[in-house]
């Protein structure tokens, strides 16, 4: 029973096993929830089609999250809000993550990213001692299928090689959408064409000119 306790299967059937005998929450005490979000100064999730704020400080229980974690900063100047509740969380299920103006470790992405399918991730930054490359960032997701991703300016993470060895990555191809924001000047737009033909892929940049000659040579090379 204690072993049963302690390593349910999934979400579903922790939730079944609760309903059961109160045993199984009594020596493992989660709380399951589909969607964490922080938005506007505080924590809350989804309930009954509305949404309640969570005083994390007041929760005993451990968290295990099903669908999704969206991380909006807005007006706070908090970088480690993701870090600071992972000790909280039992598992993370989530599909869909979005963070904001966030510093996690490797270990933190690839605990969050365990089961994610669509990441939308805007200045974020990724540490393993120091800055992981953005290279290095994606050679962790492979099951990744939509990515959003949004450059810091500066760029923190690439270098003159960084896309010409992120397009190696094999099971990037597998990805159905994939969506740059805030392209470093580094971009190379060859490599970019080349991986056109396998992804469904968008690129923005805030330099018109640079969006503009990018957009141009794509259409340019589609009439050939």
């Amino acid at each position: 029973m204690y072993y049963i306790a302690k390593n349910p299967k999934n979400a579903e059937v922790y939730q079944k096993m609760i309903k059961i005998c109160k045993y199984f929450f009594v020596k493992n005490p989660i709380l399951v929830i589909s969607n964490l979000h922080y938005y506007q100064n505080g924590w809350g999730t989804r309930k009954n089609d509305g949404w309640n704020s969570i005083d994390m400080n007041r929760i005993s229980a451990k968290l295990w999250i099903t669908d999704r974690l969206p991380v909006y900063r807005q007006h706070v100047s908090n970088n480690s809000l993701v870090s600071s509740i992972i000790p909280k969380i039992y598992q993370c299920d989530a599909k869909y993550l979005i963070l904001c103006d966030q510093v996690i470790s490797l270990n933190e992405l690839i605990f969050l990213c365990s089961s994610a399918e669509a990441l939308d991730f805007k200045r974020v930054t990724v540490k393993n001692g120091t800055v992981l490359a953005f290279e290095k960032f994606f050679e962790q997701l492979p099951q990744i299928k939509v990515i959003y991703y949004t450059f810091s300016t500066p760029s923190n993470n690439t270098t003159k090689n960084t896309f010409k060895d992120t397009w190696k990555i094999s099971h990037l191809s597998n990805s159905f959408h994939f969506y740059l924001f805030n392209i470093p000047q580094n971009f190379d737009i060859d490599i970019f064409y080349s991986y056109m033909k396998y992804c469904l892929f968008f690129g923005f940049n805030n330099d018109s000119h640079i969006l503009s000659r990018h957009i141009k040579y794509f259409l340019e090379k589609q009439k050939c």
